[in-house]
């Protein structure tokens, strides 16, 4: 688990139907900032192959996101994010769903992953892409410490990822000796929407390459859904409750 250390804000009294709010930092097994301000939406229709009925869809941004069944939505209106040099959200995610949470019992909120809606962007591609990837650069090595090996994926037309890979040098309880993150950023109805993936490396029950692939092959511009209600991440970020 990289793990920033734990901050902890005070929490309000909050009205009914208020987002929750709290923040601690951490990275995997991974525990981060989770604050107030995304919006997920889950349907449990199939991607182009049958999935179980537990495994979710991520709606992200114009984007379907197929998970395994290990992972686990977020609350509607909470956040991950790594934090910079000042303690603000800088490399944040929306929308997530965390890869076997609770895995470590002496720190909260850890997991072994995520995945989340970085950003929607009406910039081109490349500039969108860059962007965001500094953002992460940046906020990885202040949660994970050290440079990344980087590498470029060929995610097909309209798409383009770049993976990183650090060695993580927190100390402290169910650490992985690696930290690798996907970057992935592709056209939509909507604009440039781009995901993120953070998995620990090297550990029992890490999510493989080979499911990563996978899982970022899969994120498709998104279908109508239908039917039931869901909460969805609009351009910004802001919960936008919606009756299908």
């Amino acid at each position: 688990m990289t793990r920033p250390t734990p901050s902890h804000v005070a929490r309000p009294p909050r009205a009914p139907g208020q987002v929750r709010t709290r923040a601690l930092w951490c990275v995997v097994a991974l525990c981060l900032a989770l604050t107030a301000g995304s919006g997920i939406a889950m349907a449990l229709r199939a991607p182009s192959e049958p999935a179980p009925p537990s495994a979710p869809v991520l709606h992200l941004g114009g984007l379907d996101v197929p998970l395994p069944a290990s992972f686990e939505a977020t609350d509607p209106g909470t956040r991950l994010f790594y934090p910079g040099r000042r303690g603000q959200p800088l490399a944040v995610v929306t929308g997530a769903a965390v890869l076997e949470p609770g895995v470590c019992p002496e720190v909260p909120d850890s997991s072994r992953g995520f995945v989340g809606l970085a950003e929607v962007s009406d910039q081109r591609l490349l500039a969108a892409h860059r962007a965001a990837l500094r953002r992460w650069r940046t906020g990885l090595a202040i949660g994970v410490g050290g440079r990344p090996r980087v590498h470029r994926v060929d995610a097909g037309e309209g798409r383009m990822r770049t993976d990183l890979v650090l060695r993580n040098r927190r100390n402290g309880p169910c650490q992985p000796p690696r930290v690798a993150v996907s970057v992935l950023s592709a056209r939509t109805s909507r604009g440039v929407a781009t995901i993120v993936l953070v998995r620990d490396v090297g550990v029992d029950g890490a999510l493989g390459d080979a499911a990563a692939d996978l899982l970022l092959d899969g994120a498709r511009a998104s279908a109508v859904a239908r039917g039931g209600t869901s909460v969805q991440a609009d351009l910004r970020g802001t919960p936008t409750l919606r009756n299908s």
